[in-house]
């Protein structure tokens, strides 16, 4: 016997069409909204023939309206005050009668308001995918402040990250001007900004550009040059600015400028004049050279070692070289330098400090040690293969009273974690052929 024949069609297409030609023709509407706007010239009424059914199906907020309308007697009329855009409504309306949605970068923004306004959520996380999608160094700058404004933190900071990566693009841009302070402030502090700037100086010139932008932005001066890292400067450019060559030091007043060399000064206060701090991660080090330098030997353990955070507080001085060796040779195949607090400093997961041209963590429990990108996971691991040879990371152990770290956090229980290495030799946690070793330099030993 055979089975019958059954055979689904959709009429999806057709439907839709009838329901949107029903709404832009008014044909058997139900339920009039009136909106209602205020705006810098006068209060503007508009009307919109729909149906309760369809609405309240889709929006929470309509629907509370329907139902407080039939309530009240009068169900053939609701009122919208202060609707954010009267065509975003429209869309949205007749998108809840063909479920088909046309977005723009021209739209997108309203459309989203007002989807939010009346609580229709799958409206808004569509608007949100597109924005995400198509953000770009073109438009970022203004899609973040319309983010700020409608407090939309997960977009926000896919924005910040596109800024940091476009800075170069944009900073000579007038949208680069309408950052507010806020956002230029937390954009100068970023690490991620010193991987895509061209220089120090170029964050400098823009950062004083955007300042010199209004008048009432130069008492934002100090904070803005606190966050300049003037030891990242290259000593050329640092002569320039001490003897005010550079361009924009004409825009500023004498107040102004002397808040400039303060900065400066400070900045580079303590940095020894000799040669003795190198910057950034260094590879193949002769032993000589950093005993010249007048640097000495405060910790030296094979890599089979435990470390523990109480042996890094150990090492005093004003800064620390941090390196790997294999025993009886004269070579460090990389290590870094820097100021002590810096490179001691205690961070979270996904956390990092920067130094001297180098990216430091020293996570209790986890791991410590640096690289050349801030992207390091927990263990130190990064995602730029052509740095191999620039990273150092030992497996950091909690303090036997277990101060230092979270409880669970210690290696031993986070296999996961990146074995320890020195470069490009990796997997040393059981090494003995390997040493770990801090050197520690006062400033007034040189």
């Amino acid at each position: 016997m055979r089975a019958p024949c059954v055979k689904t069609f959709s009429l999806w297409d057709y439907g839709c069409y009838q329901m949107r030609a029903a709404f832009d023709r008014g044909e058997y509407a139900d339920l009039a909204i009136l909106v209602t706007r205020i705006d810098a010239h006068a209060l503007k009424l508009k009307k919109v023939m729909t149906h309760r059914a369809v609405v309240a199906a889709w929006s929470p907020v309509l629907r509370e309206l329907v139902d407080g309308a039939v309530a009240n007697g009068q169900p053939s009329w609701i009122r919208l005050v202060d609707v954010p855009d009267f065509g975003a409504l429209q869309l949205i309306l007749a998108a809840f009668y063909t479920r088909r949605l046309v977005l723009s970068a021209g739209n997108v923004w309203e459309t989203r308001e007002v989807a939010a306004y009346l609580a229709v959520e799958p409206i808004v996380n569509i608007c949100d995918m597109f924005l995400k999608r198509h953000a770009s160094a073109r438009n970022c700058v203004k899609w973040l402040q319309h983010a700020q404004k409608f407090g939309n933190r997960e977009l926000e900071e896919d924005l910040q990250r596109i800024i940091i990566r476009s800075f170069n693009a944009i900073k000579d841009t007038e949208a680069f001007l309408r950052l507010d302070s806020v956002t230029l402030l937390a954009l100068l502090e970023s690490h991620e900004l010193r991987c895509t700037a061209a220089s120090e100086l170029s964050v400098l010139k823009a950062a004083m550009r955007w300042v010199e932008h209004h008048a009432w932005r130069r008492h934002l001066l100090p904070n803005v040059l606190s966050r300049i890292r003037f030891n990242l400067l290259e000593e050329e450019d640092r002569s320039r600015l001490a003897s005010g060559e550079h361009g924009f030091q004409a825009l500023l007043g004498e107040e102004q400028r002397a808040v400039l060399a303060a900065k400066m000064e400070q900045a580079l206060e303590g940095i020894p004049r000799r040669g003795a701090i190198r910057r950034g991660v260094q590879i193949n080090t002769p032993l000589g050279d950093i005993v010249q330098g007048g640097w000495k030997l405060v910790y030296a353990q094979p890599y089979s070692a435990r470390t523990l955070s109480g042996d890094l507080e150990g090492c005093k001085g004003d800064f620390l070289l941090v390196g790997a060796c294999r025993k009886q040779e004269l070579m460090l195949p990389v290590c870094a330098m820097g100021r002590r607090d810096s490179v001691l400093r205690v961070v979270g997961p996904q956390q990092i400090t920067f130094e001297n041209g180098v990216y430091w963590y020293n996570r209790p429990g986890a791991a410590f040690g640096f690289g050349t990108t801030p992207y390091i996971g927990a263990g130190g691991e990064g995602n730029n293969e052509g740095d191999q040879n620039k990273r150092l990371s030992w497996r950091l152990h909690q303090d036997e009273d277990g101060d230092g770290g979270e409880p669970g956090s210690d290696p031993a229980l986070s296999p996961a974690l990146e074995s320890s290495r020195a470069g490009e030799a990796k997997d040393l946690d059981e090494s003995t052929k390997w040493m770990k070793v801090i050197f520690s330099l006062c400033v007034r030993a040189l």
